[in-house]
């Protein structure tokens, strides 16, 4: 707890943000600004006023960071890790039993010991060590010399010939690709002709009837609509189904429903038995434990389960058992469930101030898959219902069993761990190499990357009611606006971190990239033509590697109902194009990373082998538990991944339009065509506007030609 906080955050907001705001900040703003935006990610504790907490520590920020301008960064880890390891040892530290006591102050006071040594040498000594040796110039890392102005073409210079039978050979494995996937192998999931008919503006209108029709106004609210898959389990002894609204999907019960009756029992359960696809349209007000959350079946807007909040204090009545049962009954057949097929397994009542709550879980004689069955749960505060929703109750022996960690687990979280790390490892030491050797042109890049994180900042304004779904009503508005706007900056400042990283590398590698875009600045048919290419390569391996993991649901697992991109927020194509511009900028950053690591770390064959093995753990699910659940999601991933990279190497190479039009290209052919052919009139106005965006890119950058080669200085 001392560690981690004090190297994370001391790295992050003092020793790379400060000289990276020098870039293009006066000093004094450069230490500000890093040490505000870190404060104000503390503020999330309640306090009051709201703003206090970002205000005090943004001002012990600003402090700490000009101690690090004269003291360097050491000390800053040794306080940062003493405060929050003392505060962590305050338990022990106020014990009473000695061992306890030791114990916390030797896990928090360890960083002291340096100080210390270093004043019991100072007495011996007489001084300091002189510091003409310790500089920067004397060690031989001293900054280099301002770099003079950069020549930068206007126009993009030619990317290297595509060897046409490299071209033939990926289009006709794309073609073999495709054939397997398409003929060969099983179509995956249960979700084949599930069609979604109810937009959440249609989910939120159903929600609102029910709601009045249970004696509420959804009109008092704050309400917002999210989108689910609904295969809810009750896994354990302990789970009540208190919390089975708003609706979600159970990986064991997808895995039971496959060991005991392949694909079809899934998608009769999936689809028959419970609602599949869903909205959960949720109520909620400030300071008010009033609420409600209502699950709407997305494909016939019949609501499939609620739930309701109320304070304890509120007063209702107190019905024994008996009545508690007929109550439950009557909400069970208002859901079209006829009582007379279900036997009450259990009904628990609690005592609030000025009423009894019930809840009366029933389980079904019909809906059975082995030993697990269909077991639905209604709740009552007082007389008024407060809860219905079904799910299938699972043996407790078997979750128990299937819960146990096994050699895959640990090999498939060794495995991610060590992918992971290699792959940032890498980043991180290009990046430093390029930006101390002086080769990342910043001005360009931190314009360029402004500008290209506008559709991210756009897409997350849009998504910014989601966030309602996940809101405490305990806080007040304020403080949720002020949670609400700072992640909404740090999300944006994510976003723009991943474009300046992605931009730095690509014009330290190709100066000119950016002249691509310009009108002439590269070849538009030669580039449309390869992007498409890296495209229909991409899908089609894309295709057969969901077919692979179809031909072995067991081990891979089954994904939810796949709702079109972006249809929660209120512009669906706005998310779609925030992806494209993602998607290019993850190309384009991967491949110039690959290529200045094949020239330097991975020049030995031997190293790019390792790398690709290490590469490949990125698809190793945690939640493993045999060879077969660790090596068929690898192998699923891998096919996808190898396919990426061939694209770079055979048709996108080190042609900058051509990235951006294979982005373009995946996002039409997927979010695209999901929203067009969905049937619903406002998603299908969204998939227009991704191909009409598309088309323009094509119209306008797919169809010139080279002009001649001009040169421009910049700063």
């Amino acid at each position: 707890m001392g560690f981690l906080p004090a190297t994370t955050e001391e790295f992050s907001s003092r020793m790379f943000s400060i000289p990276f705001a020098e870039r293009f900040l006066p000093r004094w703003a450069a230490v500000v600004v890093p040490a505000l935006i870190w404060g104000f990610a503390h503020s999330t504790y309640p306090n009051q006023p709201f703003y206090i907490r970002g205000v005090e520590v943004g001002l012990a920020g600003i402090f700490i960071g000009v101690v690090m301008l004269k003291a360097d960064i050491f000390p800053l880890l040794v306080w940062h890790f003493t405060v929050d390891a003392v505060y962590t040892a305050l338990l022990l530290l106020r014990s009473s039993n000695p061992y306890f006591v030791v114990s916390g102050a030797a896990a928090s006071l360890v960083l002291l010991l340096p100080l210390a040594v270093s004043l019991f040498l100072y007495v011996r000594r007489g001084g300091f060590t002189p510091e003409s040796d310790l500089t920067n110039a004397a060690t031989g890392s001293a900054p280099a010399p301002p770099r003079a102005e950069e020549t930068v073409s206007s126009v993009c210079a030619p990317p290297r010939a595509r060897d046409p039978r490299r071209v033939a050979a990926a289009l006709g494995l794309a073609l073999l690709a495709f054939a397997a996937a398409r003929f060969a192998l099983p179509r995956p999931g249960p979700w084949e002709g599930e069609r979604v008919t109810v937009d959440k503006v249609g989910a939120k209108a159903a929600a609102d009837v029910f709601l009045k029709r249970a004696g509420d106004d959804p009109a008092g609210y704050l309400s917002v609509a999210t989108t689910a898959t609904a295969l809810p389990a009750l896994e354990s002894a302990s789970d009540s189904g208190a919390d089975l609204v708003p609706y979600g999907e159970s990986a064991l019960a997808e895995r039971w429903l496959l060991e005991r009756g392949g694909m079809p029992l899934l998608a009769r359960w999936a689809t028959s038995v419970f609602p599949g696809p869903v909205w959960n349209v949720r109520y909620v007000r400030a300071l008010d434990e009033h609420g409600a959350t209502v699950a709407v079946d997305a494909r016939t807007g019949r609501i499939a389960g609620f739930r309701r909040t109320f304070p304890e204090a509120e007063a209702g009545g107190s019905p024994d058992e008996g009545a508690a049962r007929a109550k439950a009954a009557s909400v069970l057949a208002s859901f079209g469930f006829d009582p007379l097929a279900w036997d009450v397994v259990s009904s628990k009542s609690e005592a609030r101030k000025a009423r009894r709550d019930t809840l009366v879980v029933s389980e079904s004689r019909l809906d059975r898959a082995g030993e697990a069955a269909r077991r639905a749960v209604t709740g009552l505060a007082g007389e008024v219902p407060s809860l219905f929703a079904t799910a299938l109750k699972l043996p407790e022996e078997w979750v128990r069993a299937r819960e146990k960690s096994t050699v895959p687990s640990y090999i498939a979280i060794v495995w991610k761990i060590a992918a992971w790390g290699t792959l940032v490892g890498l980043l991180v030491v290009e990046f430093v190499r390029l930006a101390r050797a002086g080769g990342i042109p910043w001005r360009r890049s931190l314009r360029l990357a402004a500008f290209l994180a506008l559709p991210a900042m756009l897409a997350r304004i849009l998504s910014l009611p989601l966030i309602l779904a996940r809101y405490d009503s305990q806080y007040s508005m304020s403080v949720f606006a002020v949670l609400a706007g700072v992640g909404l900056l740090v999300g944006v400042l994510v976003s723009f971190g991943i474009a300046l990283l992605a931009v730095a590398l690509v014009l330290a590698l190709k100066p000119d990239a950016a002249a691509a875009f310009r009108r002439g600045g590269a070849d538009g048919p030669r580039a449309f033509a390869a992007g498409a290419g890296a495209a229909v390569l991409v899908l089609s391996f894309r295709a057969l590697a969901h077919g692979v993991s179809a031909a072995f649901p067991l081990e891979a697992g089954v994904r939810g109902f796949a709702f079109p991109q972006g249809v929660e927020t209120l512009l669906p194509a706005a998310v779609v194009l925030d992806t494209i511009v993602l998607r290019a900028l993850l190309l384009g950053g991967g491949a110039a990373l690959l290529a200045l690591l094949l020239g330097d770390v991975l020049a030995k064959p031997v190293f790019r082998v390792a790398f690709l093995a290490a590469a490949a753990g990125i698809f190793a699910p945690f939640g493993a538990r045999t060879p077969g659940e660790l090596l068929v999601p690898v192998f699923a991933g891998a096919l996808t991944g190898l396919a990426v990279l061939a694209a770079l190497a055979v048709f996108l190479c080190d042609d900058p339009r051509a990235y951006v039009f294979a982005a373009a290209l995946l996002a039409a052919a997927s979010a695209g065509t999901d929203l067009v052919t969905s049937g619903i009139t406002p998603w299908i106005w969204n998939g227009a506007a991704v191909f009409a965006a598309v088309a323009l890119l094509v119209v306008f950058r797919g169809l010139d030609g080279p002009r001649g080669r001009k040169t421009l200085t910049t700063p």
